[in-house]
């Protein structure tokens, strides 16, 4: 869970999770959030993760 004085946001629309919910990801050991309008993108192959981390 993140700490209340940070903020996390979407690594690939950058929307933070004031504004949409967002979940946490890890990939090759880097963590990092992606809302759910963006998951489906990395799901189906349109946007890479790893140009993103």
């Amino acid at each position: 869970m993140s700490n209340k004085n940070e903020t996390s946001s979407c690594v690939v629309c950058t929307s933070s999770e004031e504004e949409i919910p967002v979940i946490s990801i890890t990939y090759k050991y880097n963590r990092t959030w992606v809302c759910f309008s963006c998951l489906p993108q990395l799901l189906h192959g349109k946007k890479d993760i790893n140009d993103y981390i």
